[in-house]
């Protein structure tokens, strides 16, 4: 599956140089392009009823969440050749964001990752879920500014955005804990800050714990938000003014007395109330590891390792 607007690279070289590589390998793929118009989701349930092996994403955060959503509770692993803008999610796996390294991670030593995911109503996410100023934020970002200024879009966008940061009445449900709070964010994380998988032990938010984290923040200034990542930065949690963190591992709920934007992996969902399910280990992710080739193994149980009559991309 290859998404024709993601990064700075141009579909067409891109598509080239991924078959080139699976023709080298024998793999027999069958290419999807996605589109606004179109259902990925459906695209990539049809590929598994058909017999795929394995879906292969060329994309960015939100394509890869699509692909992730299609697979849940499947066998079928997904491989990621990261093609978008902030490429978090393969930055947090530890997957390469050099291209030939992430396909040479296709079919050398990897293990296979049982990530967990976050179900908002029909649809599952990987990254995050927010509401408050970033998700209002990411309504006001477009294609052509995230094509043209990539990650430095989203910090623009926050820099003007930052005069209309207020604090909102909140319920926020945890599990079976209920906090009534006043805070201008609320992010429900599965991965660490921006892509940073080497930060301080008190900071690390694992994709594949089972949990995800909850973060309520009162940043209300620049500087408040700045300070909330410099004491994220240095693992400063406890007893902090700006932010307060919590742990969840079955479902979230928050309640605002007006409604308030809901973003899901970088693209606006809808407006509060908004609940958030969590699924633990939902999707099979290849990542880098010691473990032998996963997939080739799976290839030649299934006799198609050279044939490769399966294998969808």
């Amino acid at each position: 599956m290859i998404n024709p607007i993601s990064g700075i690279v141009d579909e067409s070289t891109r598509l080239s140089h991924y078959l080139k590589f699976f023709q080298l390998h024998n793999w027999t793929c069958q290419v999807y392009h996605t589109s606004e118009d179109e259902r990925t989701i459906d695209a990539v349930r049809q590929a598994v009823q058909n017999g795929a092996d394995l879906v292969v994403v060329s994309g960015g955060d939100g394509t890869i969440s699509e692909a992730a959503t299609a697979l849940c509770d499947t066998e079928v692993p997904l491989g990621i050749l990261p093609a978008g803008t902030g490429n978090i999610m393969a930055r947090d796996l530890g997957i390469p964001i050099n291209t030939d390294r992430a396909l040479d991670l296709l079919v050398n030593e990897h293990r296979i990752c049982s990530m967990d995911l976050m179900k908002v109503g029909e649809r599952c996410y990987a990254l995050n879920v927010s509401i408050g100023f970033s998700a209002a934020t990411m309504g006001t970002i477009g294609r052509e500014q995230k094509k043209r200024f990539g990650f430095f879009a989203y910090l623009i966008n926050v820099v003007i955005n930052l005069t209309g940061v207020r604090l909102h009445r909140l319920q926020v449900q945890v599990d079976d804990l209920v906090y009534r709070v006043r805070a201008s964010e609320v992010m429900v994380g599965n991965t660490s800050l921006v892509g940073f998988r080497r930060m301080p032990r008190q900071l690390v938010i694992l994709p594949d714990d089972g949990a995800v984290d909850v973060i309520i923040s009162r940043a209300l200034t620049l500087w408040d938000w700045i300070m909330v990542v410099v004491n994220f930065v240095l693992g400063i949690k406890s007893a902090n003014p700006r932010f307060k963190t919590l742990n969840a591992r079955k479902r979230i709920l928050v309640q605002s007395m007006s409604p308030l934007t809901v973003q899901a992996d970088g693209d606006v969902i809808g407006t509060t109330p908004v609940e958030v399910q969590v699924l633990p280990g939902a999707v099979r992710v290849i990542v880098p590891g010691t473990e032998r080739n996963l997939v080739s193994a799976l290839l030649r149980k299934a006799g198609l390792y050279r044939a490769n009559r399966g294998v969808g991309a």
